[in-house]
């Protein structure tokens, strides 16, 4: 029987006129009955209990971490290779994608890409181009960077790609890709000179170790007269690029180190 829903009134107009009640009289079987009533209304409305649920006693396993020779480093229009140096002699899997071996437009990136490096061409988005024969040409200059970011996505989308960092001296090219988190000086990681260099990306951000520089630096760096590292053994010039001009695009070795200590 549901008494849930029964009232004393429904009692009282469904009683039968003669009834036995043993020697008890109708308002005691009530009071039974509203008591029956009340207990099972407080079964409704029971506080709520979250149920508790142990904790595991056995933890997940951990993730190996990816032996170093297997993490593939690409360096994008890398030139002599010298910011990806630091992984290569870290025994990184570093592969240098530029001119005259490879060509990034036709390159197409492995499975699992470790880490990404590019810097591309900065012939048109350069500030210091007010002398050139050739007018600017930000479209036809672009087409380097975008299919940089195309081997990056590529890559990113098919693999384990851990970091990536797309860098441009201070120029034009921060309209087209936005602001950078990242500029810096070479002398901002212990080189002794200036070069205002632009960084985009997805990576850790290296440990700036400044370095103050003389008044004689400054002045060689002001007139662009500055010591000019050497091209490394082995590196094939490209043919229309004069070997000054490669001398002065190589990556700051101090940057080097700082950046892959950041992002190892």
């Amino acid at each position: 029987m549901d008494l849930t829903n029964i009232t004393k009134e429904d009692l009282l107009c469904d009683w039968p006129e003669e009834i036995d009640l043993g020697g008890k009289d109708v308002e005691w079987e009530l009071a039974q009955i509203e008591e029956q009533i009340a207990k099972a209304e407080s079964l409704l409305f029971l506080p709520y209990k979250p149920a508790t649920v142990e904790p595991s006693k056995h933890k997940p396993p951990k993730k190996t971490p990816l032996p170093v020779h297997e993490r593939t480093i690409l360096d994008l229009c890398g030139g002599t290779g010298a910011w990806s140096k630091p992984y290569r002699d870290a025994g990184y899997d570093v592969r240098v994608i530029t001119f005259p071996d490879h060509d990034v437009f036709t390159y197409q990136p492995p499975d699992n890409v470790y880490g990404i490096l590019a810097a591309p061409t900065c012939t048109h988005f350069s500030l210091a181009r007010t002398t050139a024969k050739t007018p600017r040409d930000l479209r036809g200059g672009f087409q380097l960077v975008k299919r940089c970011l195309e081997i990056i996505w590529e890559a990113r989308f098919n693999g384990t790609l851990t970091f990536w960092a797309l860098e441009n001296p201070l120029g034009y090219l921060r309209q087209l890709l936005g602001l950078p988190p990242l500029t810096f000086q070479p002398c901002d990681y212990g080189d002794p000179y200036t070069k205002r260099t632009d960084l985009w990306g997805y990576f850790k951000m290296p440990r700036q170790r400044p370095v103050k520089l003389t008044e004689e630096q400054k002045q060689l760096c002001a007139m662009n007269n500055r010591p000019l590292p050497e091209i490394p053994d082995g590196y094939k010039l490209p043919p229309d690029i004069p070997r000054h001009a490669v001398r002065r695009a190589i990556t700051s070795p101090a940057f080097a180190q700082a950046f892959f200590r950041a992002n190892p």
